[in-house]
């Protein structure tokens, strides 16, 4: 992550982001490994940054309804590196960049929603950069679709 800001930090300066994290670190009682993830990748993030880019926020996105309850009510891909991107809600993305217009990157740790692709803020009018940590970009779509994202 301390990478990853590190090149925000030289390729936006003056920038806003918008860090989209893990809403289960905001819990009590998860495993250890979630908090320390976490702190890990915020700490690595905002070193890098610097005063470059501000972080206007870090947001938790929501759970999709009855999954914080029964874990199997939600099919997670076994091979994804974000298992979020299968539990966040559909409206999760666009929620959390309409609060906030004027961050113009979306730095997210916990992957694309699953249905990135029908939300208005990855749709091509919307100005705003992604960054992404180990991310499944399977939720772009097709190699073309990768493409033409990236």
């Amino acid at each position: 992550m301390e990478y990853l800001g590190r090149y925000l930090a030289s390729q936006y300066p003056g920038k806003k982001a918008v860090v989209l994290s893990n809403p289960f670190s905001q819990k009590s009682g998860q495993p250890r490994q979630i908090y320390q993830f976490e702190k890990a990748g915020l700490q690595g993030l905002r070193r890098g940054l610097g005063k470059s880019v501000v972080i206007e926020t870090v947001a938790f996105p929501e759970l999709r309804p009855g999954f914080a309850e029964d874990r199997r009510s939600v099919f997670i891909d076994p091979h994804t590196t974000t298992p979020l991107s299968y539990v966040v809600t559909d409206e999760a993305l666009d929620k959390i960049a309409g609060a906030h217009p004027q961050s113009e990157l979306l730095v997210s740790l916990i992957g694309l929603p699953i249905n990135v692709r029908q939300t208005e803020t990855w749709k091509s009018a919307d100005p705003r950069k992604f960054a992404l940590l180990l991310p499944d970009l399977r939720m772009v779509g097709d190699e073309g679709a990768v493409r033409e994202a990236i």
